[in-house]
């Protein structure tokens, strides 16, 4: 699965800091579910840990959760 992902991040990376309808990045994704590789590939990347989604969380206070 991690090679899936790097394969994906590295074809295309502007997809790193899109978001859903509510807010969520891909690693907001990652983060929830606690997948710690996955969220240190996208943290390789130009990825904003700062960004909020619309209830305010971040990446990192959804991993906390």
């Amino acid at each position: 699965m991690l090679f899936v992902v790097k394969m994906l991040v590295s074809a295309d990376d502007s997809m790193i800091n899109n978001m859903d309808k509510a807010g969520w990045t891909v690693l907001h994704f990652a983060a929830s579910n606690r997948c710690l590789e996955i969220t240190k590939i996208f943290k390789t990347y130009d990825t904003t840990l700062e960004i909020t989604d619309k209830a305010g969380y971040t990446p990192f206070t959804l991993k906390q959760g």
